[in-house]
């Protein structure tokens, strides 16, 4: 069986002579990175309302993720993406088209910028913009509720103990483990 060819990689290869991942990045920027054709053009700029001061709007189709989408060809193709491909030319594969302003659906093109996936994250932790604690659309508990949890936590009682308190507050044993050794909810101090 053969590798990946990307350097550092050792799975095994799927087409191309790399492994399904590095496949899936180089294909898509091969899509989303091809030329638009004038008329593309014409149709992404009919679907933008500019502005003098702050963000150039998309005004079509925008997908389940909240970024705006058009079609390429057959393909469909974020637009703030081929926003930076009408102005700055093709984006090298493995590299991201971020935003500046935060907005996903704008595409003025001095509102993003290149950027790797650590550097987006980077951005993203910077401006405080990760959902974290209770701020969560998954978040089962309250700060308040973790401080009380480790206030009553005693190890291996039969009623503060793991299993009482996570049959209480309705979690799993490990993830009640997980808020009492401070593995989540690491920023809620006592």
């Amino acid at each position: 069986m053969h590798n990946c060819t990307i350097d550092g990689c050792t799975r095994p290869y799927k087409g191309r002579g790399m492994c399904t991942t590095h496949y899936q990045e180089w294909f898509r920027s091969v899509r989303a990175s091809s030329i638009p054709t004038r008329a593309e053009v014409s149709s992404f700029w009919s679907k933008v309302a500019r502005k003098d001061k702050g963000c150039w709007i998309w005004t079509a189709h925008i997908g389940t993720d909240g970024y705006g989408t058009i079609s390429v060809g057959a393909s469909p193709v974020k637009a703030h993406r081929l926003s930076w491909i009408i102005h700055f030319g093709a984006v090298e594969p493995g590299m991201c088209v971020c935003h500046t302003c935060d907005n996903k659906i704008c595409v003025r093109p001095d509102h993003l910028f290149l950027g790797t996936i650590q550097d987006n994250t980077a951005d993203r932790d910077a401006k405080g913009r990760q959902c974290r604690g209770e701020r969560h659309p998954d978040a089962k508990l309250t700060e308040e509720q973790v401080r009380l949890i480790r206030l009553r936590y005693r190890r291996g009682c039969p009623v503060d103990g793991v299993r009482p308190l996570a049959r209480e507050f309705g979690l799993c044993r490990s993830s009640m483990r997980a808020v009492v050794s401070r593995e989540t909810w690491r920023g809620v101090l006592p």
